[in-house]
């Protein structure tokens, strides 16, 4: 602790914060990682995206197992089949798979904007929810655990903000 206090009081001294109001801070961590997998917003968010986006990721699958059956009669078939059929073959092929990327490309799309949407919604609910604990608990500083090279556990506040975010 006294090793955080000497590396910090240099910290701010670089910053012009005098030793003695150092002293009077009062710092906690927040291991974000932690929030963003294990809380029920952050698993609701989850489920809602994948609720949503389940039955088009059904589609798609559906979609590309019959581009796969399409080539695999190409290559079954292909000595067998008429010039005619196989061009027909070929053509459906070529759709197929444009199709495909197309849909692949604009689900991938779909999904991240919904998905940068609701971390930035659920990252807004965190800030709010660290905000009143450190107002309630009287800290100076509130940093996210991943940004430090090292805090001592006891600084850790993460289980506070699971717990209000929860409930």
């Amino acid at each position: 602790m006294k090793r955080v206090v000497v590396t910090l009081s240099a910290a701010l001294l670089m910053a012009g914060i005098s030793v003695a109001q150092a002293a009077d801070m009062k710092i906690a961590t927040v291991d974000m990682q932690t929030i963003m997998t294990k809380s029920k917003p952050a698993e609701k968010l989850r489920a809602d995206l994948e609720k949503r986006f389940n039955p088009k990721k059904a589609e798609l699958t559906k979609l590309a197992d019959a581009f796969k059956s399409d080539i695999e009669k190409m290559k079954r078939d292909e000595a067998v089949m008429s010039k005619a059929d196989k061009d027909k073959l070929q053509k459906k092929i070529i759709d197929e798979q444009q199709a495909l990327q197309q849909k692949q490309s604009t689900l991938q799309q779909e999904a991240m904007t919904a998905q940068n949407e609701a971390l930035q919604s659920m990252i807004g609910n965190v800030q709010n929810v660290v905000k009143k604990i450190a107002a309630e608990d009287k800290y100076t500083v509130v940093i996210a655990k991943e940004a430090a090279i090292y805090m001592d556990d006891n600084l850790d506040i993460t289980n506070k903000v699971l717990k209000k975010l929860d409930s």
